[in-house]
């Protein structure tokens, strides 16, 4: 990466617990610490929030968050402003993050669900940048901007940065959340088409588009008449092959293994699986184990033998928590609103899953963008349809079958040397900030 090269970040910060925050990690792996700028919500920093990869972090607080009344009055009081773990300001951080009150606890979990579903959210907050924001960023003198957005409030945030400060600006998709599948009828019927012409008017102002997967670039280059570049999560060898899956024989009580989030698009198929590892333990006198390991227990498990739940464990474990487990399972769901919600991306454990040797299985709809890359290249066996029988012959084929095991594992480790490793990735992707940094200077 070129040292003249200053990059502001938009509204994720660096973690390693979401898939955004992780991808962004990897990505920018490497990079000097006073290179990066990072803008995002006080509802981003946590705990989780990883300040070594920056030492320049602005937290979006009450001078940019807005809410309309009576929702003012609700809303809780956020520090705007520079915070980092050796700042006098992260005091302020710290004493925000402790604060849990019943009266927030209720606004959060009910009042302001129920102003989602109501479509009201979007006319009741907004997020626009300050003057202090705005000074805060023009003394870090970016040459580039690297941006994310989940919802309408961050896209007219970004627009607001792009039209404020006249920098080249990139945009990375992780989701395509513009069809708003994961809001109520209320919400889409309201905010649909607002939501799309301000996405588009975005991607039109960028200099640069990034997407998730080869889906995702093919649909949005369809749907808007834009060119992007795929980035997926690069994952680094040297940390994940350290417990490398070698020696594929079953273990003595073989267990399935599912890592990541549960809701909306995971749920049925993880309750598939369930019932078709009680249903093939029917049949053996050795007994299949799934695990489900996520950040909150599912209320259904308890339902099932067989299946347990196992906490969020820390990222350094994860290479030896994968490849010690015989089985890795990643599902979506098959209705018509998951299927909407999920049809473009590609979780961000895919790579990381494929690098660590262990077989994978995936159980997901055919119009979705990781059954179409995993069948073009082969790195995990693959069952499209919502099927328990079905569910249960692919489950034991590819644990009792060693040919099938061995040609799963091979694939998968080979594609992710292939196609993800943070080497080859990051090299494409310095690429573009340098290029895009060197328009600031011509033109």
């Amino acid at each position: 990466m070129d040292k003249s090269v200053k990059i502001l970040i938009l509204n994720q910060p660096f973690d390693n617990q979401t898939g955004g925050g992780i991808t962004l990690s990897n990505l920018f792996e490497g990079i000097n610490p006073d290179q990066i700028a990072i803008v995002c919500a006080a509802q981003l920093v946590n705990t989780h929030t990883n300040f070594e990869k920056s030492n320049h972090y602005y937290q979006l607080g009450s001078l940019e968050q807005h809410w309309r009344f009576p929702f003012s009055q609700m809303s809780s009081k956020n520090f705007s402003g520079s915070i980092g773990k050796n700042q006098e300001e992260s005091k302020t951080l710290g004493s925000t993050l402790k604060k849990k009150s019943l009266k927030g606890k209720i606004v959060n979990e009910m009042v302001f669900p129920m102003v989602k579903y109501l479509g009201v959210y979007q006319a009741s907050y907004s997020l626009e940048p300050s003057e202090q924001l705005l000074a805060w960023i023009e003394n870090f003198n970016p040459t580039v901007i690297y941006a994310q957005a989940h919802n309408i409030q961050q896209v007219r945030f970004c627009q607001q940065i792009l039209d404020a400060i006249d920098i080249p600006f990139i945009f990375h998709m992780m989701d395509d959340w513009v069809s708003l599948a994961s809001q109520s009828k209320f919400s889409k019927l309201i905010w649909k088409k607002t939501t799309e012409d301000e996405f588009e008017k975005l991607l039109l102002s960028s200099d640069k588009v990034l997407t998730i997967s080869d889906y995702m670039a093919e649909e949005y280059q369809s749907r808007y008449g834009i060119n992007s570049e795929v980035f997926h999560n690069p994952v680094d060898e040297e940390f994940w092959t350290r417990h490398q899956k070698a020696d594929l024989t079953l273990s003595t009580h073989p267990t399935i293994l599912y890592a990541g989030r549960v809701g909306l698009g995971i749920d049925s198929s993880l309750i598939l699986m369930a019932k078709a590892v009680a249903k093939l333990n029917q049949k053996l006198t050795i007994k299949v184990n799934f695990v489900v390991q996520t950040e909150n227990q599912p209320d259904w498990i308890q339902k099932y033998e067989n299946v347990s739940y196992r906490e969020l464990a820390p990222y350094g474990d994860l290479p030896y928590i994968f490849a010690n487990a015989d089985l890795l399972f990643l599902p979506y769901d098959f209705s018509e609103e998951s299927i909407e919600f999920i049809k473009f991306s590609m979780p961000t454990k895919a790579s990381e899953y494929m690098i660590c040797g262990t077989p994978i299985l995936i159980l997901a709809p055919n119009d979705t963008a990781i059954v179409k890359n995993a069948l073009k290249l082969g790195w995990a066996s693959v069952l499209t349809e919502n099927s328990l029988e079905k569910l249960t012959e692919s489950l034991s084929s590819l644990l009792f079958d060693p040919t099938s095991r061995l040609r799963v594992s091979e694939s998968g480790r080979n594609v992710a040397t292939n196609y993800h490793t943070k080497t080859m990735v990051q090299k494409r992707f310095f690429k573009i900030l340098n290029d895009c940094s060197t328009k600031k200077d011509h033109g």
